[in-house]
C-alpha cells in the first residue's frame, strides 16, 4: 500500500468512525450511517432490507432506519452469552 491509499484508507475509517459516532445520538438512520454502525457495507444492508430482516422505510428518494430496529436485530444475530467458565 502506498502511502496515497494509506492515507485514503485512514480518512476512510475517520469517515465511519464519525458515522458511527453520530448514529448512537440519531433515532433514524440513513443506509451509510446505518450500514456504519453495524459495521457491513450497503450492499449487505440492502439485501437485509430486501430480505426483511430489518425494517426499513422510504422518505422520498432516502431509506431510513430506526436505530432501536438495528439494535434488536444485532442483538438476534449475537450470539448468547453463557454464565459458564
Amino acid at each position: 500500500m502506498n502511502a496515497t491509499q494509506e492515507t485514503e484508507h485512514i480518512q476512510k475509517l475517520e469517515r465511519r468512525a464519525r458515522l458511527v459516532d453520530a448514529a448512537g445520538k440519531l433515532v433514524w438512520l440513513d443506509r451509510n450511517t446505518a450500514a456504519a454502525y453495524m459495521g457491513i457495507g450497503t450492499t449487505h444492508l440492502d439485501i437485509l432490507i430486501k430480505q426483511r430482516s430489518i425494517p426499513a422505510s422510504k422518505l422520498g428518494g432516502r431509506v431510513l432506519l430506526k436505530r432501536q430496529d438495528i439494535d434488536e436485530y444485532l442483538k438476534q444475530c449475537s450470539p448468547a452469552t453463557s454464565d459458564k467458565p
